[in-house]
C-alpha cells in the first residue's frame, strides 16, 4: 500500500470512528423526535461526514435480526413515513419470549446473561445446526432428491 493510499485509510478510518457519537444521536433523533430536528442535524454534516454517517449506522444493524424486528418499533402511514401520532415505544416494544432465539440473541446484544430457557433454546438451535450427523443426513436427502430427480427428468 502506498504512503498516499495509507493516509487515506487511515483518514477515512477516523471519519468513520468520529461519526460513532453522530449515528447515536441521529438514532436518538430518529426515535424521538420529528423530521425538522432530523433536517436540523443533517444540514450541519458535510457530504462527506453523511456518507461516513450511512457507513456507520449500516455497520451498526444486526444482521441477524429480521427487518420487521428491526423496525416493529415505528408504524407507518400510506407514505412510508411514520403515521401521525404514532407512538415509538423504544425499548418497550413487544419482545420475543425468553426460550426462543430472538431472546437469545436479544441477551447477547445487551450483554445479559442467558436464563436456563434461552440456554436451552441456544444449545438446540447449536446442536440442529452443527451436529455433524444431522448435517450429513441433511446432505444425503439433498443428494438422494437430486438423484431422484435427475431419474424422473431422464
Amino acid at each position: 500500500m502506498t504512503p498516499e493510499a495509507r493516509a487515506e485509510a487511515e483518514r477515512l478510518g477516523q471519519l468513520a470512528e468520529d461519526c460513532v457519537p453522530l449515528a447515536t444521536e441521529l438514532v436518538v433523533l430518529v426515535r424521538d423526535e420529528g423530521r425538522t430536528e432530523i433536517a436540523r442535524f443533517l444540514r450541519r454534516l458535510t457530504g462527506e461526514q453523511r456518507t461516513a454517517l450511512l457507513v456507520v449506522l449500516a455497520a451498526m444493524v444486526p444482521v441477524d435480526e429480521p427487518v420487521t424486528e428491526l423496525l416493529s418499533w415505528v408504524t407507518w402511514d400510506a407514505g412510508a413515513g411514520p403515521a401521525a401520532g404514532a407512538v415509538f415505544p423504544g425499548p418497550g416494544r413487544r419482545r420475543e419470549p425468553c426460550g426462543t432465539m430472538a431472546a437469545v440473541r436479544r441477551h447477547r446484544r445487551n450483554r445479559e446473561p442467558l436464563d436456563r430457557s434461552c440456554k436451552q433454546a441456544d444449545e438446540r438451535h447449536s446442536a440442529d445446526t452443527y451436529d455433524p450427523q444431522k448435517r450429513r443426513a441433511q446432505y444425503e436427502a439433498g443428494r438422494e432428491r437430486k438423484q431422484a430427480a435427475a431419474t424422473q427428468a431422464a
